[in-house]
């Protein structure tokens, strides 16, 4: 485990020296923030605020040892990306010069969860925090929203073992670790979310600031997170599974081969990677080529009614969107699985391959690698650099015939 997520974790950190530990902590410092809303400093500072301002919750307090450990692991995690977002510009209409950092927490929460993959964190911890940290944003603007109802769903969905109660506290923390002319004024904001949200759970007596909104199945959740904004969170769908696509997602490297090979062996595959080699078309060249035979490729699988696997990188939402898309227009169920292992191990995997990607690549890849989440896929699995798999959530299942025991 690295150092710096041990000392997280065993809250033991020194915040005048963590600086020396935190590897993201060099580029924060002096980073530019925003004087207006930000006059306490750089995203450095701002994150000791931030963290000084957790501990002092009585919140955070009352919350057991390990949630407070991913509550912390947020907030240290939660302006990483500052840096690599930081726009400087005069605004004319104020009359002064402006900073803004869009995308930020997007962006950080994907360093956040390969990150912590790589320094040895159980994989539905960084789920945790990579949810906290994409979502420390939204809130502040949330009441305001068409889709509020919708999108408070999808965060208790979102949050895994976590819950609104956890995200508020961090928004709370954020929002005290600022010296700003507004503040106050946005802690009452908060709180008038917190009842918001309370009065969407009220309706069939769900405390929807601690648990997830209970979903009667599997294809209810994919259903009500992907539709429209006025959907019906309580509506049932029919069962019209008309097959199952397994959707692979994993860095280059990673092992999705190997594991194909082995768990399924008498299931089509449809490989961008063999349509590559077949089109002789490398990593630098366009892909969209290679992306429409794939596409027709699943197609045919869809219209005669069978299962079959899609093996791709699939490492980020916007890769995996069209294949999902096309997979509920045919009715198809989805099973993910997320092979989630360090970096440098899918690096050295990497080497040994016939068709590598350059390094650089894999560092940028690594970098904006995002979770499947739970309207993405029915049932998902996690998969550890030995090839161990863990059933992270949809309807549980002993011995799956869609991943059968090794031999």
């Amino acid at each position: 485990m690295a150092q710096w997520l041990d000392m997280i974790l065993q809250d033991r950190v020194n915040p005048d020296t963590f600086h020396r530990d935190f590897p993201w902590a060099e580029d924060m410092i002096g980073c530019p923030h925003d004087a207006v809303y930000h006059a306490e400093g750089d995203p450095w500072v701002h994150t000791l605020m931030v963290t000084a301002a957790l501990r002092d919750s009585q919140a955070y307090s009352d919350m057991d040892d390990d949630r407070r450990a991913v509550l912390r692991l947020a907030a240290w995690f939660h302006d990483v990306a500052k840096p690599a977002t930081t726009e400087v510009f005069f605004d004319e209409d104020l009359d002064r010069e402006r900073v803004s950092q869009p995308g930020h927490a997007p962006l950080g929460a994907s360093m956040a969860y390969q990150a912590l993959i790589d320094a040895g964190a159980e994989v539905e911890m960084a789920r945790e925090v990579h949810a906290l940290v994409f979502w420390h944003q939204r809130p502040f603007h949330l009441i305001k929203e068409n889709s509020f109802q919708q999108r408070v769903i999808r965060y208790s969905q979102d949050a895994g073992r976590g819950n609104w109660h956890e995200l508020l506290t961090l928004c709370r923390a954020d929002n005290l670790g600022r010296i700003a002319a507004g503040a106050q004024q946005t802690l009452e904001e908060l709180d008038l979310l917190e009842l918001a949200i309370e009065e969407v759970g009220e309706n069939i007596g769900c405390d929807l600031v601690r648990e997830p909104w209970p979903f009667e199945s599997d294809e209810a959740r994919v259903k009500y997170l992907r539709g429209p904004n006025d959907g019906s969170a309580f509506y049932m769908p029919a069962d019209r599974e008309r097959g199952r696509m397994t959707l692979m997602s994993g860095l280059p490297g990673a092992g999705k081969d190997m594991l194909i090979d082995a768990r399924f062996p008498d299931t089509p595959v449809v490989s961008l990677d063999d349509i590559r080699g077949q089109m002789d078309v490398g990593w630098k060249d366009n892909q969209g080529q290679v992306l429409q035979t794939g596409f027709e490729a699943a197609r045919v699988h869809m219209r005669a009614g069978q299962d079959f696997v899609w093996n791709a990188t699939g490492i980020t939402r916007q890769q995996r969107q069209k294949i999902i898309g096309l997979a509920r227009d045919y009715d198809f169920a989805i099973d993910g699985i997320s092979i989630d292992i360090p970096l440098q191990v899918a690096r050295d995997r990497n080497r040994g391959r016939s068709r590598q990607v350059p390094d650089q690549v894999m560092q940028k890849l690594g970098r904006k690698r995002d979770p499947l989440l739970r309207d993405e896929v029915h049932r998902l699995w996690s998969v550890d650099e030995h090839g161990r798999l863990e059933q992270l959530f949809g309807s549980e299942i002993q011995s799956p015939e869609c991943l059968p025991e090794n031999a």
